[in-house]
């Protein structure tokens, strides 16, 4: 069972994950300068058994050296990554970030579903919702909660945002 399973199930609201160890992503994920242990990413993992990677981000590398050693460290093949390298080696990456939500988990999570199969987008009868609307509103409240509080992190870390 991974980490973020574990983590999942047992907590009982949305959790951040914050400051990846470098070993848990890919070599495009931005090494922290300030703790080179760790990546500029960040998930949100759902409670309840709800899952992983609700909400996942951050930050890219773009230096061709960093790119270089990211992919050794990984333990794969530079001749794989030959085309984005010759890219990077031109200097045509550039500092980026993003991130992407996952909204069939949201719409899984939010409606309480053993599977996001059983959701029917235009269905004709009454949804059982997880969660009473009064739930649901604590619920986005502890999400705007949480996100200002990984702005506050980011800041005193020095991250750009």
């Amino acid at each position: 069972m991974t980490m973020k399973k574990i983590i999942s199930e047992k907590s009982t609201e949305p959790v951040w994950l914050i400051d990846m160890p470098i070993e848990e992503r890919e070599f495009y994920d931005k090494q922290n300068p300030l703790e080179p242990d760790t990546l500029l990413d960040f998930d949100l993992i759902y409670p309840e058994g709800f899952g992983e990677g609700g909400i996942s981000g951050g930050e890219r590398e773009y230096e061709y050296d960093q790119i270089v050693k990211r992919i050794k460290l990984k333990g794969n093949n530079l001749d794989s990554y030959e085309d984005y390298l010759k890219i990077a080696r031109k200097g045509y990456l550039r500092p980026s970030a993003g991130c992407g939500i996952g909204i069939e988990r949201f719409t899984r999570y939010i409606m309480g579903l053993e599977h996001v199969e059983k959701l029917d987008y235009l269905q004709k009868y009454r949804v059982n919702f997880l969660y009473k609307p009064q739930e649901l509103v604590a619920k986005i409240y502890i999400f705007n909660l949480l996100e200002e509080l990984l702005n506050e992190h980011k800041k005193s870390h020095n991250f750009r945002i």
